[in-house]
């Protein structure tokens, strides 16, 4: 089987072969943001422990709609996919929790990661009308070398989300993407949508959350998800000036971001000096932040390549309570 699920000390991990590429998880998502940040470092080819790759669409209602930036778009993400060709590739889009998302954007979204040369083709579902019907006909426009992925909101209708969801699973997807909504238990559907994943503990698909806030009052936010029984996290990619005065910045310590010091004793995954000291070099530069992202991002896969052999589901428990 291309996805294998497995139980030890409560957690849930596993390993998966799709499409030839072979990798483990609980991990960590990087996004076409990192690899910029790693070109940036003159570590282009710069191993950040997983096999997972989102190529993020800033504008994607323009690829809706402008067919200039479309084709720009299609010619840029093409070589992003050809360039990491040892990767699971998939698109993600800024907004998309706000963004509405109907039959015939999903269906103009689709046909772009088809001209992209996505192997793993994203179908958004936000709303429940006609969402089972609409899912069979994205299916016939899949090409038989290509999978889709269903990307479910969790704040969806809780009859049709397990109905997506037990779908999938049915036929045999090895992939199913999630919004990344935050828990709410003031969301009923919210509620009975998470705790519904949390019940399927040995499901055999991987379970992608894209676009998660970094940190829940200090505590890595992929640290929760997984204990809601995800496999897979990106983090939020926030656009702007990424240098931010070093006295601000705050770096990953095991699960925990801390006030990043030199005595914190962090050390650059890439220079091996310490992390403290990099950020300032590359605070001349504009980029203080580049080299903690970095940072934290390989950090915590290695971290989650042990996790279960590390910690019981009620020690990470405990963790997660420890909030600033």
């Amino acid at each position: 089987m291309s996805v294998s699920i497995k139980q030890k000390n409560g957690n849930r991990y596993g390993t998966f072969d799709i499409m030839g590429i072979k990798g483990s998880f609980p991990n960590q998502v990087i996004t076409s943001t990192n690899l910029n940040h790693a070109k940036f470092v003159h570590s282009s080819k710069f191993d950040f422990k997983t096999q997972f790759l989102e190529i993020v669409e800033r504008h994607p209602k323009q690829i809706i709609s402008d067919k200039d930036y479309r084709n720009r778009r299609q010619k840029i993400i093409s070589e992003i996919i050809e360039q990491n060709s040892d990767k699971l590739c998939t698109l993600v889009i800024s907004g998309a929790k706000s963004m509405s998302i109907q039959k015939d954007k999903n269906i103009a979204l689709i046909e772009f990661q088809k001209e992209c040369g996505f192997k793993l083709i994203k179908a958004f579902f936000k709303t429940s009308r006609n969402a089972l019907e609409n899912f069979k006909e994205y299916i016939t426009l899949i090409p038989k070398e290509c999978k889709i992925v269903p990307v479910i909101d969790e704040n969806l209708n809780h009859s049709i989300f397990k109905l997506l969801y037990s779908n999938s699973l049915g036929r045999g997807l090895e992939i199913i993407g999630f919004f990344g909504r935050e828990p709410k238990a003031t969301n009923e559907d919210n509620k009975l949508n998470l705790q519904y994943i949390s019940s399927r503990e040995g499901d055999q698909i991987i379970r992608l959350v894209s676009s998660i806030k970094k940190s829940f009052g200090g505590v890595v936010s992929s640290l929760v998800y997984h204990q809601y029984g995800f496999d897979t996290y990106s983090f939020i990619t926030r656009f702007g000036n990424p240098n931010i005065p070093v006295i601000e910045l705050k770096a990953l310590h095991q699960f925990h971001f801390k006030p990043l010091t030199y005595s914190s004793g962090l050390t650059c995954v890439i220079t091996k000096n310490n992390l403290h000291t990099v950020a300032n070099i590359y605070l001349k530069q504009n980029r203080s932040s580049v080299p903690i992202s970095i940072h934290d991002i390989r950090k915590l896969n290695e971290e989650f390549a042990t996790l279960h052999e590390k910690y019981s589901k009620e020690e990470l428990e405990q963790i997660i309570k420890e909030k600033n």
